[in-house]
């Protein structure tokens, strides 16, 4: 009887390998990157067409190979980083594996183009391969350094073509990669193009905060402070947002162990618990953060991509990293008595009693009433209805009026028109997004306008919210569109946008209301579907009726 089990082939086992590598077109750019970056190169020139569907054509100025070394390059398990097991443990460099080559080779239309940096050869090296099948290997004029040319990605692998987003997706997977090499690598001069039109360009001077421009912008560079700590076995250095630049999501925190970008919770939660007390609870920083540590008390052999790593003791890497964020903060903060304003006293805001007419119940029911209210907090409003103590929480109450009236509006909400429209610089990565929704946007009731260079023109914003904080609205919404997978339902999307539009456009906690600001706003509440809680699942209102106030009281 046959046996069950076979031994497969060359070009079966090296379509399985490129899966782990090769998961989409950005996992190809990051892992030729990286060959250039360990091959001391100073220039990097990206090239992708079709969001890496097309092309990938990767270009450097480095060290280069000879006709031998591009033929051992491509073949498994072939790598100048490492000699024998125990290397593994001391790892300098970004690759080690041997695996990139030949693994985006069977999947693709491969060329490399190289030639040794100082060797007396006149020619380079041109090899190429079809499905991981060499189809031949010839003398060539090149210039020093090595190109690889990625062509018709998954050519052979439809199943894989398919999962592939949309274009603009891919290709945003690809400037967030690219942006991490620029942070990491400020001497060497990068360049990003897609369709021909260029969309990363870093300087190459060696400065972290010139990098941090290309990435960011201008602007949020102004606003970034450095870090540094440094011990016998640790060094932190970096830059970190203030305390008023703050973000939404996680995105803009990157964190670089030995030269490689990695993902570590850990290393989040001791950045941001650097900033507790300082921002909300729900806002995040931006950071750049270095770490020099001994390569022998870290593990990046824990991913196929080498995104994660493993520390052997964490505890004094995370206590070093909060310190040193809590003292670069507090540096940057006022000081004196003079500069602070405290409050000695709780004074709650009294307003005068009103009169609040036809509120209508969730039953549908009319009552009338004559009520004094009571602010306290600046963002609870007490008061009585149909003998209840009512508490009302003015932020979360005005949060669901405005996200049911977006709801009711469909698709043709409201919008006026700015005196003075505003600018808005963003990174190449959050540009690519928003210009992907910027009809979404418009049928919300912002007019945006491509002005220059990854910087918008805002003409025009949704009625119910003002233009303070524009930018930050404008900031908020594209990252939640980055957080969202490209598989949701445009429904869900629509449904959380209009959520945050609603929160950024509410009274907000510490807003002093006047009476008809308060009557306008239990009027509403009435008139409001689904009014007892807040888009997000708080409660907006919590009563207390005569029997609960006799027991509180003993009387019962």
């Amino acid at each position: 009887m046959a046996s069950r089990i076979i031994i497969l082939d060359d070009a079966t086992a090296s379509k399985i390998a490129a899966g782990e590598v090769v998961e989409r077109p950005s996992s190809i750019v990051k892992e030729l990157v990286e060959n250039s970056i360990d091959a001391g190169a100073g220039k990097i020139e990206i090239e992708i067409k079709n969001g890496g569907r097309d092309l990938i054509r990767i270009t450097d100025d480095g060290c280069g190979m000879n006709e031998e070394e591009a033929k051992l390059s491509v073949e498994r398990h072939s790598t100048s980083k490492i000699k024998n097991a125990d290397d593994l443990f001391s790892i300098k460099t970004l690759g080690f594996r041997g695996e990139a080559l030949p693994s985006i080779a069977s999947v693709s239309k491969f060329e490399l183009i190289t030639k040794e940096l100082m060797s007396s050869e006149e020619f380079g090296i041109t090899l190429k391969i079809n499905g991981g099948k060499i189809e031949g290997i010839e003398k060539t004029g090149a210039p020093y350094g090595t190109t690889v040319i990625v062509k018709d990605l998954f050519f052979n692998t439809p199943a894989r073509l398919k999962f592939l987003k949309s274009t603009n997706t891919e290709f945003s997977h690809i400037v967030d990669s690219v942006s991490k090499f620029i942070i990491a690598y400020p001497r060497i001069m990068f360049k990003l193009l897609h369709n021909d039109k260029l969309v990363l360009d870093s300087p190459g001077k060696s400065e972290l905060i010139d990098a941090l421009g290309a990435v960011y912008g201008a602007e949020t560079a102004k606003h970034i402070i450095p870090i540094s700590y440094s011990s016998d076995d640790l060094k932190i250095c970096g830059y970190i947002s203030d305390a008023q630049t703050v973000r939404l999501d996680r995105y803009m925190e990157s964190f670089f162990v030995n030269g490689r970008y990695v993902k570590n919770f850990i290393l989040s939660k001791a950045l941001e618990d650097g900033y507790k007390n300082i921002i909300p609870s729900d806002r995040y920083p931006i950071a750049a953060v270095f770490i020099e540590i001994n390569p022998s008390v870290i593990d990046i052999n824990v991913h196929p991509s080498k995104r994660e790593v493993k520390f052997s003791n964490s505890l004094d890497l995370t206590k070093a990293l909060k310190e040193v964020v809590c003292d670069s903060l507090s540096a940057q903060m006022p000081n004196s008595q003079d500069d602070i304003q405290f409050n000695q006293e709780f004074k709650p805001d009294f307003i005068q009693p009103a009169l609040i007419e036809n509120i209508q119940t969730s039953t549908g029911s009319n009552r009338q009433n004559y009520a004094p209210y009571l602010q306290i907090d600046k963002n609870y409003i007490v008061t009585s209805i149909n003998n209840e103590l009512t508490i009302i929480d003015q932020h979360a109450a005005h949060e669901r009026i405005l996200f049911e009236k977006l709801k009711s509006n469909g698709s043709n909400d409201a919008s006026q028109k700015l005196l003075v429209a505003e600018t808005i610089e963003l990174t190449p990565h959050e540009a690519s997004v928003l210009e992907v929704n910027l009809k979404f946007l418009g049928a919300l009731g912002f007019e945006i306008e491509a002005f220059g260079k990854n910087t918008y023109i805002i003409r025009s914003i949704p009625d119910i919210i003002s233009r303070e904080n524009i930018k930050q609205i404008i900031s908020d919404i594209i990252s939640e569109f980055i957080s969202l997978d490209r598989s949701v339902e445009f429904d869900v999307i629509v449904d959380r946008v209009k959520k945050l539009i609603a929160c950024h456009g509410a009274v907000k906690m510490g807003d002093i209301l006047n009476e008809n600001e308060v009557r306008s706003l239990i009027e509403e509440m009435g008139k409001t579907p689904n009014s007892t809680t807040c888009p997000h699942g708080r409660p907006t209102v919590k009563t207390i009726d005569k029997k609960e106030l006799e027991k509180m009281f003993g009387r019962r």
